[in-house]
């Protein structure tokens, strides 16, 4: 597997914080060693996110043995006071002959919890 690196915000990011929480929980949920693809819902709740996030992380939870991933980019797909979206670019390696691709993922969040309910539109609330 190839080596990767931590995504860290720039400081000119306009709410870094939420940028690095999407990033944690992307790497959390797509990269593991050996044997441990099953460990997703643990590395996310250590991070005090939702584990039902795991569940609908689509094509980062190809069943292989082992996965590296490497964020490319992420950028603010809207910003709310309650809500956020971020893109998440990334490649991701997979230990499964013949894979090796990139993934784009668009992580939507509730203030900084990441706790698995619908955004204010989906809730009825309006967004802007």
């Amino acid at each position: 597997m190839p080596a990767t690196t931590a995504w860290r915000p720039d400081r000119a990011d306009v709410d870094p914080a939420v940028k690095l929480r999407a990033v944690q929980v992307v790497e959390a949920i797509g990269a593991w060693p050996a044997g441990q693809g099953a460990a997703a819902k643990r590395r996310v709740v250590a991070l005090g996110a939702e584990p039902s996030l795991v569940n609908r992380a689509g094509p980062l939870r190809l069943a292989a043995d082992e996965a590296a991933l490497q964020v490319i980019d992420a950028q603010h797909g809207g910003i709310l006071a309650d809500w956020a979206s971020v893109l998440v670019v990334c490649r991701q390696w997979q230990w499964t002959p013949g894979h090796l691709g990139g993934t784009t993922v668009d992580v939507e969040l509730l203030g900084l919890c990441l706790d698995g309910t619908s955004p204010p539109s989906r809730r009825g609330g309006r967004r802007r």
